[in-house]
């Protein structure tokens, strides 16, 4: 299959390839990197947020790991079951929701041949069980790190690409022993050393029947996957709330295989989508109350907490 459809690029268009891919996790920056090794490095790699991706008219030659723009794509490769109705934007689409990662998809459809294949298997196993939640801190802490750069540089995570190709890590301490990682940790520990040990307090809840809400307005939204990680154990269903653009509110919604609604179904409801345990949404104000009113139809209350003030329960 990778030769079939490299020789189809190559014969809509000569090199470099435009590549979109998502800006916010390692499953997107990663199959960035599997994009440079198929094609040679003749790439234009672009990061995109879902939402800028979904309403983009851009035209690419691919797109991965994220919605395919309204402008269309020539190929698009993802498992996001939530994207199966936007699958006519594209010309040939390798789809797959049961996939563990985008990475996998692109690894069996343009990297079949790849070397070295061992390590390159290990490393996209790695990415895989990330994207699953299957995370450690040294993982959140390198997720911050991606999210951040995402935020205010983005064209570094095309430095970053290249580099977790050359590493093609397999483990979180892999990732920490990335050139690129410890100065902007340390970036972040300036900007939200209070926030990271305001964290601490997750590791103590324990919540039944009760979904944990994180109101991080005025916050970075970066430091989200680093607070996730802090409340895994805390509740079955965890919500955070960022600033969005236009008055709307960014949530992600993370559940447990206990939880009595799933991730995706709540993030569904209100225009959202992602992965069966971790979704995202953009609500408005307005709909927090909708959201208590359909976990309350569920037998879940909610907690909400926020480093801003004290806990409130409803």
């Amino acid at each position: 299959m990778m030769d079939d459809l490299t020789s189809w690029l190559q014969s809509l268009r000569e090199p470099p390839f435009k590549i979109l891919t998502h800006g916010e996790d390692l499953d997107g920056v990663f199959s960035g990197s599997l994009a440079i090794a198929a094609f040679n490095g003749e790439v234009e790699l672009e990061f995109m947020a879902p939402d800028e991706s979904k309403n983009s008219m851009r035209t690419f030659d691919v797109t991965m790991d994220l919605p395919p723009p309204a402008g269309r794509t020539a190929l698009f490769i993802d498992h996001h079951a939530s994207n199966s109705n936007l699958l006519d934007r594209a010309d040939i689409s390798i789809f797959d929701p049961s996939a563990p990662s985008s990475a996998y998809l692109v690894k069996i459809s343009l990297l079949k041949d790849y070397s070295p294949s061992d390590r390159l298997e290990k490393s996209v196993d790695f990415v895989s069980r990330v994207d699953r939640g299957e995370m450690d801190e040294n993982v959140a802490k390198f997720s911050v790190v991606i999210r951040r750069i995402f935020r205010t540089r983005r064209k570094l995570l095309r430095d970053m690409a290249k580099e977790l190709l050359e590493k093609l890590p397999s483990s979180g301490d892999d990732l920490l022993s990335l050139r690129i990682f410890e100065n902007e940790w340390r970036a972040v520990e300036r900007e939200v050393g209070e926030l990271l040990n305001w964290a601490n307090i997750l590791e103590e809840l324990r919540l039944e029947k009760t979904a944990l809400i994180m109101d991080l307005r005025g916050y970075p939204g970066y430091i989200i996957p680093y607070l996730l990680y802090k409340a895994r154990n805390s509740s079955d269903l965890v919500i955070t709330m960022t600033e969005g653009k236009n008055s709307n509110i960014r949530a992600s919604v993370r559940s447990s295989d206990g939880s009595l609604i799933s991730a995706l179904e709540l993030a569904s409801r209100f225009g959202g989508g992602g992965h069966e345990r971790a979704s995202g949404m953009l609500i408005r104000e307005s709909d927090i109350e909708n959201i208590a009113r359909l976990l309350g139809e569920r037998g879940i209350s909610i907690k909400v907490i926020s480093p801003a003030f004290q806990q409130e329960s409803f």
